[in-house]
């Protein structure tokens, strides 16, 4: 029968994922002669003897009941064992859309501009704390970016209360009568995208529903009503100073330090750039090459948590290539609404502060206190802690 069961370890959990999820770690055993033989006929994009980062055609999304089985097979083979992947033919979704865009607001956009969307922290007269810009801070990740979330009404109940939600802020896009560049239809442009990959990212995670033995929608309730899901405009700059002393590792200068991703999953566009990193199972870095028109796919702690450790949250950096040149990426990190009960899928039963078991109030206990993220560094987070269901 149904239920919530406790093991030895572990939380209280759904039974159907307990069953599900109760194979050996068969993909994490595998030698390196072994792994290209579990991806037979995908593509292998790294030399023979290393650590392959499988690409996956993800046009089967649209395809019968049976390629979305094997589809989902495929991916979450990846997941258990690299922990990264490529997904091409993505509909509607091509990262090069916003190669222009990104650079006209680094490079084209004035600083004055770009500080009227810069988060209170940076600017004495800004409003919002998560979402808006923030610029390089000259520690080991050595980077600027300007986040996005989900279009909301100013005056949304969730948008008032929640820190989370607080509204985008967008650059003046008209050039200011020939000051700078203009850029008609940015905002448009990066909503539309913003949109579409959210589409990608929910049936994703349908698919790993699927491929785990679970029910399609096993995990929609999350991301109900208003997901937190950020799209970030990722820009590290050449370093006008000498780098901190920690940012140079075994003779390899970081622009981001290694991690993991804290969020469900992240669906990356690193344009033709060069730089990022994973880190294998024999503790060697083994580049990610950049696939122009594809996605990089990656999951977060939360969703490994989630089930069990089923799934690996691979660790990753950013290694400089050219001190000389900048470096762009857009990374949309797919996260659960605010109240969102993660609780019940983790191992919080020795959790003191209840309110952890919530999406909101634990992913900026994550960035805020125990990752320490630099960008969120001094940032007012208000009483986060409270939940309100009305």
């Amino acid at each position: 029968r149904e239920g919530h069961y406790k093991m030895k370890g572990m939380g209280h959990f759904d039974l159907k994922l307990a069953l599900a999820l109760s194979l050996p770690y068969l993909f994490l055993a595998q030698a390196h002669d072994q792994m290209c033989s579990m991806y037979d006929g995908l593509e292998q994009s790294v030399c023979e003897g290393e650590d392959v980062i499988p690409s996956i055609d993800f046009s089967a999304a649209e395809g019968s009941k049976e390629e979305r089985i094997q589809l989902a097979s495929d991916i979450v083979k990846a997941l258990q064992d690299v922990g990264f992947l490529y997904l091409d033919n993505v509909k509607n979704i091509d990262p090069m859309e916003l190669r222009k865009a990104i650079e006209w607001f680094f490079y084209s956009l004035p600083p004055e501009e770009r500080l009227k969307v810069t988060k209170k922290q940076w600017n004495p007269n800004g409003t919002n704390v998560y979402r808006g810009f923030f610029p390089a801070q000259g520690a080991v990740s050595h980077k600027e970016s300007l986040e996005i979330g989900k279009e909301m009404a100013p005056d949304h109940p969730d948008v008032r209360k929640y820190v989370l939600y607080e509204p985008n802020l967008w650059p003046n896009e008209d050039g200011q009568n020939g000051k700078y560049p203009a850029f008609p239809g940015f905002r448009a442009m990066v909503t539309k995208y913003y949109d579409n990959i959210s589409k990608v990212a929910l049936d994703i995670i349908r698919l790993i529903s699927i491929g785990l033995g679970l029910e399609e929608n096993y995990f929609e309730e999350l991301f109900r009503p208003n997901p937190l899901s950020t799209l970030r405009f990722l820009h590290y700059p050449p370093r006008n100073e000498p780098p901190p002393p920690d940012a140079l590792v075994d003779g390899v200068l970081l622009q981001c330090e290694a991690h993991s991703d804290t969020p469900i999953l992240t669906l990356l566009g690193t344009f033709e750039f060069r730089g990022l990193q994973i880190l294998s199972k024999d503790g060697e870095w083994i580049s990610v090459e950049p696939k122009q028109h594809s996605l990089i796919m990656n999951v977060g702690d939360t969703l490994v948590q989630m089930t069990k450790g089923h799934l690996k949250a691979t660790v990753h950096r950013v290694a400089v290539q050219d001190p000389e040149k900048g470096r762009f990426s857009v990374p949309f990190f797919l996260e659960p609404d605010y109240r969102a009960n993660i609780g019940k899928f983790l191992n919080n039963d020795e959790v003191k502060e209840k309110a952890l078991n919530y999406y909101g109030p634990w992913v900026i206990h994550e960035m805020a206190i125990v990752k320490k993220y630099v960008e969120q560094k001094d940032a007012d987070w208000g009483n986060y802690m409270e939940i309100d269901f009305d």
